[in-house]
């Protein structure tokens, strides 16, 4: 009777093992997917010189070829970061860019994109953030 009992407890804690170890993998890969859009709008960002209409219609594009979830409510829900205010206005998709560092002849920009997680037990979506930041862009002929 012992033996039945052991092997029992045994076989459930690898199952839960098991469950436990998908979930994080699966976590890991979501999160993978924020930083690699964050990585796209940064490069969009730096390859344009600036957020500007070039930039907006690149990064639309690849959010786009992305499968990127649409959500109309865009940058009204973006945070306050570092004392900015997100720049970007009126879009389809969820992500914020915020503007830094404009000295020295260079400016920096800050990134948030969510990852959206559907949480089935409650019938929730949880959107989790992920920021990352861009290069120096420098500014040549502005000042001196």
């Amino acid at each position: 009777m012992k033996q039945s009992i052991g092997s029992t407890f045994v076989i459930n804690f690898i199952v839960i093992f098991i469950v436990v170890m998908f979930a994080f993998l699966l976590g890991i890969m979501s999160y993978m997917k924020g930083f690699k859009v964050n990585s796209y709008i940064g490069n969009a960002i730096e390859n344009n010189e600036g957020y500007n209409a070039l930039a907006t219609k690149e990064i639309n594009r690849v959010l786009n070829g992305l499968g990127y979830k649409i959500d109309g409510t865009g940058a009204s829900g973006c945070p306050v970061k570092k004392g900015a205010r997100a720049i970007n206005k009126g879009q389809n998709y969820r992500y914020c860019v915020y503007e830094y560092a404009k000295k020295n002849g260079y400016i920096k920009y800050g990134v948030i994109t969510y990852i959206s997680v559907d949480v089935p037990v409650v019938a929730q979506t949880i959107s989790l953030p992920v920021y990352s930041e861009t290069d120096r862009i420098y500014e040549f002929g502005s000042g001196t």
